[in-house]
């Protein structure tokens, strides 16, 4: 029911990162924009692409969320300008960032966690009383 959500994030996250982070890199020189640089553009321009509507729509169908973390592993390989056959683990180790379903997850949880602050008269709130 979300694929077509999934596949608009696809897309959009692929043209924001060939357009900015890959742009910088093209302007600094290949190779030459710090893996720390490339990390504060992901989170400013990437990451909202990546994790939009996940407080929503928990990630329950494999093959949608495989778009997002395709285009996420293409993105951090390139911002550590390793090849596509380096350890995944490692990528998230050198740039000290949450894998993408961690993130999604925790993301929806600290939603969940809201809607059951607000108080009882919220609409949110009861929304999520009423199931």
């Amino acid at each position: 029911i979300f694929r077509s959500h999934y596949k608009l994030k696809h897309e959009t996250t692929a043209y924001v990162f060939w357009k900015t982070i890959l742009g910088c890199d093209h302007y600094v020189g290949r190779g030459h924009l710090p893996p720390e640089v490339g990390r504060q553009l992901y989170y400013a321009l990437v990451d909202c692409h990546l994790t939009h509507g996940c407080d929503v729509a928990i990630d329950v169908d494999e093959t949608s969320f495989a778009l997002l973390n395709g285009i996420n592993l293409v993105i951090l390989r390139r911002i550590l300008g390793v090849g596509k056959r380096s350890g995944i683990a490692q990528l998230y180790s050198e740039l000290g960032i949450y894998p993408l379903r961690v993130r999604r997850v925790l993301l929806a949880l600290r939603y969940l966690a809201y809607l059951r602050d607000q108080p009882e008269s919220h609409f949110a709130w009861k929304a999520l009383g009423h199931r």
